[in-house]
């Protein structure tokens, strides 16, 4: 784990500062004025180990009901840009003798170490401007495939015409409006997915030698490849076998690949990233375009069965548990999946030509997978690519040539509203939340929209 730091910078109201005084617990490091007493520390490393099982974004922090110090409020204050430390300023109140405190906690992201997105968009977050864009080497034939973030860090993975060209970019935004490409690299045919981890990035390739890479980010200056895994049991030949897309949860790699000869849907574990093994495959007999992994279930959005929801439970025998197909599945794929609290949110591809009765985005009750049924659906008259949900808003990554992002209420999931749409320059293929911004890639020309909120 990564060292914390706890600076209580303040100090009683009836006393002065005198020294400084330094304990260190494990690999955490408390740094206290001497007059706080040591009761402090004592609290503060109770804190730590309430925070480590949190999810850091959250805002709400308790400490332990033996403080001396009651909770008053918290306050998001900065984040550093590559460690992703969350740094949080507590308000405390000394219980026995009535005087406020201010404590500034620097903690690491546990979420974002874990594969998680952090998105803190609320109800304040609206009218939705582009802040930024990261435009890809013109003299490099990439089409933009897939975006992850970690820290200030964009990791833009890409598939090039030419084997020369670099597949992954890796960018800085801690200017959102001027952000700027750092580094690059050319891992081999190409990349159709990304997502990061700590100090590794997971990338779903489309070469012979194998369908997942790791790639070192320690240095995201430097990128380098660490590891080339394939998958036991599926031959890559034509097209067929080779990544396609993954997620990434708990130290494992849920990837899903183009129809194969053997198992498109694998499980990986990654804990020791030099040496990945495979855990558990499942056979969808059609290619994978997205997977969403949550603890038990797995949900997958395909062509043939456009939602399956699968039992991973067990992570070494995946079981199917039930799968939703809407009219127009002959022509319409299952592209995109978001998870709203009991809800799942499918989005699929126009088919072609719009039909006005065969809808692209569905609000699905899963609670029984065997009969899962439609809350809400609508007519987005464009391929939904990708879905975001925070709150009480759905974000849209669509193909309309003129509403690429779309901005979606559903305070009531029984009837969705269209609030705001942005216009990009081109189709919008993938979409993510880092706390209070969204970004979208755009296929061609290869971009990466900043998009911001204009309260």
């Amino acid at each position: 784990m990564s060292t914390i730091e706890i600076i209580i910078a303040s100090m009683l109201l009836s006393t002065t500062i005198a020294s400084v005084s330094l304990l260190a617990i494990g690999n955490t490091r408390l740094i206290a004025d001497s007059q706080l007493e040591l009761f402090l520390l004592s609290d503060a490393r109770l804190y730590l180990d309430d925070m480590e099982q949190a999810v850091v974004g959250s805002r709400e922090y308790s400490l332990s009901t033996t403080s001396r110090y009651t909770f008053a409020e918290t306050e998001k204050v900065a984040y550093n840009s590559f460690s992703e430390l969350l740094k949080t300023r507590i308000k405390l109140k000394n219980t026995s003798f009535g005087a406020p405190l201010s404590v500034t906690i620097l903690a690491p992201d546990f979420g974002r170490a874990r594969g998680e997105d952090i998105c803190t968009i609320g109800d304040t977050w609206i009218s939705p401007v582009v802040r930024g864009a990261l435009t890809l080497n013109s003299n490099h034939s990439n089409t933009v495939k897939d975006i992850a973030v970690g820290g200030h860090f964009l990791y833009i993975a890409s598939n090039a015409s030419t084997v020369a060209d670099p597949d992954l970019t890796i960018g800085e935004f801690e200017d959102p409006e001027h952000p700027t490409i750092i580094s690059t690299l050319n891992t081999g045919p190409g990349l159709e997915a990304v997502k990061t981890a700590g100090t590794s990035a997971f990338a779903a390739n489309t070469g012979v030698a194998g369908q997942l890479e790791i790639i070192s980010i320690d240095n995201p200056n430097a990128p380098a490849l660490q590891t080339t895994y394939k998958i036991p049991g599926v031959t890559i030949s034509g097209g067929r076998g080779i990544g396609r897309t993954l997620a990434y949860k708990d130290k494992k790699v849920f990837i899903g690949l183009t129809k194969a000869d053997g198992p498109e849907f694998n499980i990986i574990d990654v804990s020791v990233t030099s040496t990945p093994s495979l855990l558990g495959s499942f056979e969808t007999d059609t290619l994978i375009n997205r997977i969403v992994p949550e603890t038990g279930r797995t949900y997958i959005a395909t062509p043939e069965s456009e939602l399956m929801i699968l039992d991973t439970e067990n992570l070494n025998v995946p079981l199917l548990l039930g799968s939703f197909t809407a009219s127009g599945f002959g022509t319409q794929d299952g592209k995109s999946i978001a998870l709203h609290g009991q809800r799942v949110i499918l989005g699929r591809t126009v088919g072609g030509f719009n039909n006005p009765i065969n809808h692209e985005l569905f609000i699905l009750d899963p609670t029984d997978p065997s009969d899962i049924h439609t809350v809400a659906s609508r007519d987005i008259a464009a391929s939904v690519n990708d879905i975001v949900s925070n709150d009480n808003f759905l974000f849209l990554a669509t193909g309309d040539p003129t509403k690429e992002f779309q901005v979606w209420n559903i305070s009531d999931e029984t009837s969705p509203t269209l609030l705001e749409t942005v216009d990009l320059p081109g189709k919008a293929v993938r979409l993510i939340c880092s706390h209070n911004l969204l970004f979208a890639a755009v296929e061609t020309p290869p971009a990466v929209y900043i998009i911001g909120s204009t309260q």
